[in-house]
């Protein structure tokens, strides 16, 4: 009976073309812009025509998009929606994902889980509430960072080597204001900025230590809850933000 086996220490067979096709797909991280054939075939290490085949391929898959106008790619739903589930299965994610529903039952709103990427906010998960909110609020959409209450807790508590990304340039004294305002409430609300009669009120959740994990957003019709500061949903978002600082481990 044949028993043979691989040289201990040596690397296990695996599809050359795949890993090649990685290279082209592992060339998007940390592009702030859509990019042209040839800057992907340089990244990947690889001629033009070859790399048009493979990004082919990958967009049939979904993982890659390709502008009409520009014809410049960017990675698409199905890559995003991979690199979501990969996210939302670290420590941190799963436990904040069992606040989500937690909060979800306690307010009986829509409760929105949003974390932050080299783009911006991109929100990971929705739990619909007993008064679903039509949307627009669906997983893998950019939240805008100074028009939405989670990207204002974003712009507040990331660092300033995160931001510069996606808000370049020197603030406007009243935003510094208004940022400073937002980091000692520990909290943030808006009111129809994303939907018409909308109200949505959020909070950073940190880890042990110290670092943003991501945002909860509650949000339901405007006037028929108490969307203030120092109302049942506030303070409930409070108390599960502490919970969760004191709780979390990675």
């Amino acid at each position: 009976m044949d028993s043979a086996k691989s040289p201990a220490g040596a690397a296990e067979a695996g599809i050359k073309s795949i890993e090649v096709g990685g290279r082209i797909l592992l060339s998007f991280i940390g592009a702030a812009e859509p990019m042209a054939l040839s800057e992907l075939a340089a990244l990947a290490r690889m001629s033009p025509s070859k790399a048009h085949r493979y990004l082919v391929s990958f967009q049939r898959l979904g993982l890659v998009v390709q502008d009409p106008q520009t014809s410049r790619y960017a990675l698409g739903g199905a890559a995003i929606r991979l690199g979501l589930a990969a996210a939302g299965r670290t420590h941190p994610q799963q436990a904040l994902r069992r606040v989500q529903q937690t909060l979800r039952d306690g307010t009986g709103q829509t409760v929105i889980l949003s974390i932050w990427t080299d783009g911006g906010p991109l929100i990971m998960s929705v739990e619909e509430g007993l008064a679903p909110v039509v949307a627009t609020m669906r997983v893998g959409a950019a939240l805008p960072l100074l028009d939405s209450a989670a990207g204002r807790l974003f712009a507040a508590f990331m660092p300033e080597s995160a931001l510069g990304q996606v808000l370049p340039g020197r603030r406007h004294p009243d935003l510094e204001r208004e940022i400073e305002a937002i980091r000692e409430r520990g909290l943030e609300r808006r009111d129809d900025s994303l939907l018409p009669n909308i109200s949505a009120i959020a909070a950073p959740f940190f880890d042990w230590r110290g670092e943003l994990v991501g945002v909860l957003s509650v949000i339901g019709h405007r006037g028929q809850q108490d969307f203030g500061f120092e109302g049942s949903i506030a303070r409930q978002l409070r108390t599960a933000a502490g919970t969760f600082r004191d709780q979390a481990v990675l």
